[in-house]
């Protein structure tokens, strides 16, 4: 039964939504433990589970939408068990523009297999979704991120394609760290 979408807000045939991806659950997994299933804690108990954080929240557009814009490219370059990081390697090419005692930051604007603007998308999803519902989690029902109603539009309208990334960043991603920073500042 068509029900409205929290991305695009048009009424569709919902989706089951995860709030993480599904494959970074999987990526979670050690198959070589006695139970390979992530730990998951909430506020009653820490457990193994392979059960997932999901809703129907998404119309089929919209997942398209996420998986396109950002979680197919940084799902590619995430960890791997064994030792395999795509994204590190690549970072590690980069010239370096700043070094501490422990870290290193590196300029990836001329990378074509990194892309910035794809890596802030799929943050910002995470962000927005944790803000846009409480999910059901384990019988449960998750705490919703405290982030104003402007600023939750803003952020959908980022996603859906209606604006750019919100003039106040509260998120730290390779896009922004090469722009100037503004404090955080909540409008509620």
């Amino acid at each position: 039964m068509p029900s409205e979408c929290g991305l695009c807000q048009q009424m569709a045939d919902l989706r089951e939504s995860h709030f993480l991806p599904r494959a970074l659950y999987r990526l979670a997994r050690e198959p070589r433990a006695d139970d390979p299933n992530p730990i998951v804690v909430t506020e009653r108990r820490a457990t193994h589970t392979s059960r997932q954080v999901m809703d129907d929240f998404l119309c089929a557009a919209c997942e398209d939408r996420f998986s396109a814009y950002g979680e197919r490219h940084v799902l590619s370059q995430v960890a791997r068990p064994h030792g395999v990081f795509r994204l590190r390697d690549l970072v590690r090419q980069a010239p370096i523009v700043a070094r501490g005692e422990r870290w290193e930051f590196h300029d990836v604007s001329g990378s074509q297999e990194v892309d910035p603007e794809k890596y802030l998308y799929f943050a910002a999803s995470i962000f927005w979704r944790s803000a846009a519902r409480r999910w059901r989690c384990y019988g449960q029902q998750t705490t919703r991120l405290p982030l104003s109603e402007k600023f939750q539009e803003e952020f959908r309208q980022y996603l859906v394609g209606g604006s750019g990334f919100p003039d106040r960043q509260p998120l730290i991603t390779p896009a922004s760290v090469t722009h100037q920073l503004t404090p955080y500042q909540s409008s509620a």
